[in-house]
């Protein structure tokens, strides 16, 4: 008698096994090109290495100027 006054069972649809394939498949790996050729590759990464070497500059020098020893 009680079972008419606790919580009703929603009525939820269920999808079919193959309206989701990427969920809990893996994804089949996709082939890209390379962004840059070799020698666009090998400019940036000096301009990255000639970047980093200025930024720890200015970071030794704000340390030196600050007296962090």
């Amino acid at each position: 008698m009680f079972s008419l006054f606790g919580p009703k069972e929603p009525d939820v649809p269920q999808a079919a096994a193959g309206d989701y394939p990427n969920l809990g498949t893996v994804a089949p790996e996709v082939k890209r090109p390379p962004v840059l050729d070799p020698a666009g590759q090998a400019q940036m990464e000096s301009s990255l290495s000639a970047l980093g070497q200025k930024n720890q500059q200015k970071g030794d020098a704000a340390e030196a100027a600050a007296g962090v020893p």
